[in-house]
């Protein structure tokens, strides 16, 4: 039994000296894209196989979804594409070693990021540096947090339409996703959302509030499920409080009541 599980813990990677690589075959399909190579090979900048590993799952995801989108027939700009990919692989393995605790492995990861970005050219370094900072519009990640909750359409495209409300509100006040905290999270609670009835009110919050625990448990932006900025934002009720011994000023009856 323990054979197998190393072995299978090597799945698609392969040590070549010191470090690790990650090593899937390219369908036949897609080969003319890749320049006819049989063999995608990307290195994991990482000696340390636990760390190969959280690597190696989150790029077969990305490159699966590459093969899709080739198939498909759709143009991506391969080297930029694939920069901007690694960078966000990068910050959601910085992300899961750092609440580990595991520095030493942390300290080993950001010098590797540093030294691909340094390696890359302008335009996909610039992709690769936006990724890893998590600096992206608010709305970059929305379709694949659609995706991933599999709603009936028409949901689906309500929650969309919230969402892309609040991207607007962000592109007009010149947010991105790294300045949304929990005061500007207010902001737009208090201009946007607390005008609306109460169902209204609940379906944004109910969609802004999912959207963020989808970015956080990604490790798209920085922080646990509690640290989500829409936590406790309550929208305040639009009744009058009538305090203990107060009693509401009465209205005449009108003439149908009558």
């Amino acid at each position: 039994m323990a054979g197998k599980s190393s072995k299978g813990s090597k799945r698609l990677l392969d040590l070549r000296g010191q470090t690790w690589w990650f090593r899937m075959a390219i369908p036949a399909s897609c080969r003319d894209y890749f320049s006819g190579k049989t063999m995608y090979l990307q290195s994991l900048s990482t000696s340390d196989l636990k760390q190969a590993m959280a690597q190696r799952d989150i790029l077969e995801r990305e490159v699966r979804t590459l093969f899709a989108r080739v198939k498909s027939g759709q143009v991506i700009s391969s080297d930029e594409e694939m920069a901007e990919e690694r960078g966000r692989i990068y910050r959601e393995v910085i992300s899961v070693t750092r609440r580990e605790g595991d520095n030493e492995a942390l300290h080993e990861i950001v010098l590797a990021a540093e030294e691909e970005e340094r390696s890359l050219k302008a335009k996909a370094r610039e992709r690769f540096s936006r990724a890893l900072s998590g600096d992206h519009p608010v709305d970059h990640y929305f379709e694949a947090y659609l995706a991933s909750i599999k709603l009936a359409p028409k949901t689906t495209a309500e929650r969309r339409g919230v969402l892309n409300r609040f991207a607007r509100w962000c592109l007009a006040e010149k947010l991105r996703l790294p300045d949304i905290n929990r005061r500007t999270a207010g902001r737009y609670v208090t201009e946007a959302i607390e005008p609306m009835d109460r169902s209204t009110a609940k379906k944004h919050m109910t969609a802004l509030r999912g959207y963020w625990e989808y970015l956080l448990m990604r490790g798209h932006v920085e922080g646990e499920l509690k640290d989500s900025p829409w936590a406790g934002q309550e929208v305040a009720s639009k009744k009058r409080r009538v305090e203990r011994g107060e009693r509401e000023e009465e209205r005449p009856y009108t003439e149908d009541e009558l």
